[in-house]
């Protein structure tokens, strides 16, 4: 039998910088409950985890999430982000950070993708590791959309939490 974590009790990162951030939420450094790697801006991070609250009637145990434009602009470019990969396990006091890849995918305004970039996440620690760098690839543009996915995990991917910080992007009026 499989027990499903549902995670509620953090706040949703939301709308930032004109971009919908949906089911990320935010880990602050003051609390570090989710994540245990170091933030590259030294503040908050924003934590995807293997399932969603109930609240908004699914739940996945891929960690995965899709963060959408505002309506308050057309489109916006992908440039990069500082990303790692954390164990989720429910009521754990022993999250870890560890070796992951993940799969960033993004849509355009013509409804088309625009390709698939993957990432390797390998730890020096197994707390407080450095997040790494990632830029995509110039196809990354134009976008409404972009998909961030756990494809591989030293782990369960159902028991890796996703870890993001200082995404750069450029938004279109």
């Amino acid at each position: 039998m499989t027990v499903i974590p549902v995670v509620s009790a953090f706040e949703r990162v939301g709308y930032q910088n004109n971009l919908n951030y949906n089911q990320f939420q935010i880990d602050s450094a003051a609390i570090q409950q989710l994540a245990p790697i170091k933030a590259a801006s030294g503040k908050n991070v924003a934590v995807v985890v293997p399932t969603t609250t109930l609240e908004s009637g699914t739940v996945s145990l891929n960690p995965q999430n899709t963060v959408f434009k505002s309506s308050a602009i057309r489109a916006f470019d992908l440039v990069q982000f500082f990303f790692g990969c954390t164990t989720f396990l429910a009521n754990s006091q022993a999250d870890v950070d560890l070796g992951c890849s993940i799969e960033v995918s993004g849509y355009n305004t013509a409804g088309k993708m625009v390709g698939i970039a993957s990432y390797n996440y390998a730890p020096d620690a197994a707390f407080g590791a450095d997040l790494v760098k990632a830029v995509l690839p110039d196809s990354f543009v134009n976008l409404v959309n972009v998909t961030f996915a756990v494809s591989t995990s030293s782990v369960a991917v159902t028991d890796t939490a996703i870890v993001l910080d200082n995404v750069s992007h450029v938004n279109y009026w």
